[in-house]
């Protein structure tokens, strides 16, 4: 009997060692996990039953995965996500495009074939070590060998000889190194990785607040003037025809706010297809909205319930796309119109502008607006589906105030003719944008010039 329990109790003493290995090893990665996703450089795949994230530790990390934390190491977040990239990969996921694509234009890696970037191909621990030297400035091929990158890391003491050609790779050794790679001192000797990632996020949030605080001067002032030009070049073929069609209008805006009074004059340009004007005006009164439109020389007019003009005001649906927008990034200074102003830049998810416009009510009404002959039955909100990113430039003058929006919406304008002609059917007609680019230009914020509404549009 003794010597069974001794048996037992000796058993029971070599599981319980073997467990203390693996259990601090698991304790270790957790704890690096925690230290990177407070930095919000490491991210789970979901959320456990208590709320806190799934880091799914156990899981070889993928090629996208690893090109995510480098980006984030570099402390290039914000810029990787405030940036539109164009690049030759088919395989990589919305959610990774950002940090593909900043490492791709930097050369920081390569795809696996012209057209793959191979995102979901398992990284070997002297990939992911070699991502990691970059992130401290080393170069392989001159500071290292990238198949072989344990030995610098050895070296450095950022590992400990536990890595070699065939060693097993999981999320959580990435946590580690990566943590452990925060309080190594760059290569240039001037730094820790720690401080230029503190710096970054600093910069990062800097920009989001004064771009926050320029949204909100611009959506609380009571009078302003715009100039807008939008320049669009398109070309259709029809049954094996093709013309092609530039556009170019100006627009000069001057809006007022309770009540809401409203002065367009546009320009519209279209080359050998001709010129055209529009004169509109909107006035407030009673709780009612009168538009008053001078359509080739003869004016319309149509009132509407002003309820329905909540969240049209042209800055208030600029603030509503630009709170949906993702990260943002400063990106230097200039001068705009005579005024020195800092330049932001950052991306509007497709996603975010079918939600800012939906969120306006307007949709609703356009068929009512359609003039009867044109005899269309449009479901405009299916035209706002899969749009595709903008990428946006604010600027900003010393006062707080946004004085320049600039906005290339060709990837917008392709995917809703896309979903037009989806909707119309047409067969042997093609059509497709080059170029659309907007650039909103304000002015005189709260001391707008005051107009009267003609006489002629009373009448």
């Amino acid at each position: 009997m003794q010597k069974k329990l001794l048996s037992l109790l000796l058993t029971l003493a070599l599981l319980f060692g073997m467990a203390i290995p693996a259990f601090a090893a698991e304790t270790e990665a957790k704890v690096a996990a925690d230290k990177l996703n407070e930095l919000g450089l490491f991210q789970g795949v979901g959320n456990n039953a208590d709320g806190t994230p799934n880091y799914d530790l156990d899981r070889t990390p993928t090629r996208a995965e690893a090109v995510t934390l480098l980006v984030r190491l570099l402390g290039k977040d914000a810029e990787a996500k405030a940036t539109t990239y164009t690049l030759p990969f088919t395989d990589v996921a919305a959610w990774a495009k950002p940090y593909v694509g900043y490492a791709y234009a930097n050369g920081l890696t390569k795809g696996t074939g012209e057209t793959t970037f191979g995102s979901n191909d398992m990284v070997s621990a002297t990939q992911y070590l070699t991502f990691v030297l970059r992130a401290l400035g080393y170069e392989s091929g001159t500071d290292f060998a990238w198949d072989k990158a344990w030995e610098k890391t050895d070296e450095l003491g950022l590992t400990a000889g536990e890595y070699t050609a065939d060693a097993a790779f999981v999320r959580g050794d990435a946590a580690i190194v990566s943590a452990a790679a925060l309080e190594e001192t760059l290569k240039d000797g001037s730094k820790t990785l720690l401080t230029v990632i503190e710096a970054n996020l600093a910069q990062a949030k800097a920009a989001a607040d004064a771009l926050a605080k320029a949204e909100e001067l611009a959506a609380a002032a009571k009078s302003f003037e715009a100039k807008v030009t939008m320049n669009m070049d398109m070309s259709a073929s029809v049954q094996g025809e093709t013309a092609t069609i530039s556009m170019n209008m100006l627009m000069d805006m001057i809006a007022f706010a309770d009540p809401m009074k409203l002065k367009m004059l546009a320009t519209i340009d279209m080359g050998e297809a001709g010129k055209d004007t529009m004169e509109m005006y909107m006035v407030e009164k009673d709780g009612k909205a009168t538009m008053y439109m001078n359509v080739a020389g003869t004016w319309q007019s149509m009132e509407m319930d002003i309820s329905a003009m909540e969240g049209q005001a042209p800055t208030t649906d600029m603030n509503a796309l630009l709170a949906a927008g993702g990260s943002v990034r400063m990106a230097g200074e200039e001068t705009i119109n005579g005024v020195k102003a800092t330049k932001y830049v950052s991306v509007i998810s497709g996603k975010a502008i079918e939600d800012a416009v939906n969120a306006t009510g307007v949709l609703g009404s356009l068929n009512d607006m359609m003039p009867a002959e044109a005899d269309m039955d449009i479901d405009w909100a299916a035209l706002y589906k899969n749009l595709g990113d903008i990428s946006y430039a604010v600027w900003v003058d010393a006062a707080g105030y946004p004085i320049r929006y600039e906005m290339d919406m060709t990837t917008m304008a392709n995917a809703m003719i896309t979903n037009i002609m989806a909707q119309m059917g047409e067969t042997g007609v093609s059509m497709s944008c080059s170029k659309m680019l907007m650039i909103m230009d304000y002015s005189n914020y709260n001391k707008a010039t005051d107009f009267q509404i003609p006489a002629a549009a009373l009448q």
